[in-house]
């Protein structure tokens, strides 16, 4: 699982930002099994080690108030945190997604359409690819994988690209490019429960945000050619915890 994630971060040229180097922290258990506390001490390695970008790829029904400190905590410094919306298929929360200051990604398949496992909540930020996601597997294989874990991926790695473009950008200024680019199907403007703000889109997204630069700098950054790919100027550090993955500038 792992191993899937990290791929669809950072595998080779597929990767969505493969210039990413990462680092890893376990959460689960021989068993699969994680609890609260052991998401708040990887968090904290996350933190101790600079990272700049957190991604989840788990969740379970619990709010749990030690919790949700920590990343309102993380948010307040400047660390962006992504967690899976759940893939129960209904509308209930699952944490850490659904934290106040953790961005939910549900998932939709090839065809812009939401997964019938991804939740829909008020929670919800945006969305990304989940279904029948090719990644990484065991000895180097490639595997095929469909959940909202596949989709948070996607929107850390679009994360670290626009981190990448200018590593000192604010991390609001990142979410707002990130939502405001977003495609919702179902709505022009603003959210839904289903789609959150939209199906991210990388290429806008850093555009937008090298637009804002732009001005912010009296015209000194150029926005990123239509032309071309858009890699990461300086490497993140992904930091992958079974299933949390965080970036360091």
């Amino acid at each position: 699982h792992g191993t899937h994630v990290t791929g669809i971060i950072a595998a080779g040229d597929a990767g969505v930002a493969p210039d990413a180097e990462i680092y890893v922290v376990r959460v689960f258990d021989n068993q699969g099994r994680f609890f609260g506390s052991d998401v708040t001490a990887a968090a904290e390695i996350c933190r101790e080690a600079d990272a700049r970008i957190i991604n989840m790829s788990f969740g379970g029904p619990r709010s749990l108030s030690t919790e949700n400190n920590t990343f309102n905590i993380l948010a307040d410094e400047g660390i962006i945190s992504i967690g899976a919306a759940g893939n129960d298929g209904n509308t209930e929360f699952s944490y850490p997604a659904s934290y106040p200051a953790v961005i939910s990604v549900a998932a939709v398949d090839s065809n812009m359409n939401l997964a019938s496992f991804s939740q829909r909540n008020s929670k919800v930020d945006v969305a990304g690819p989940g279904v029948q996601i090719p990644s990484l597997g065991i000895d180097n294989g490639l595997t095929l994988l469909s959940g909202t874990s596949q989709a948070a991926p996607h929107v850390a790695g679009v994360v670290a690209l626009m981190m990448s473009f200018n590593a000192s950008v604010p991390s609001d200024s990142i979410l707002t490019a990130l939502q405001d680019t977003a495609n919702n199907p179902e709505i022009q403007k603003g959210r839904t429960d289903s789609f959150g703000h939209g199906i991210v889109d990388a290429f806008d997204a850093v555009t937008l945000l090298s637009t804002q630069f732009t001005q912010l700098s009296g015209g000194k950054s150029d926005p990123p050619s239509a032309a071309g790919h858009i890699w990461p100027k300086s490497a993140p550090l992904l930091v992958i915890v079974s299933a949390i993955a965080a970036f360091m500038l």
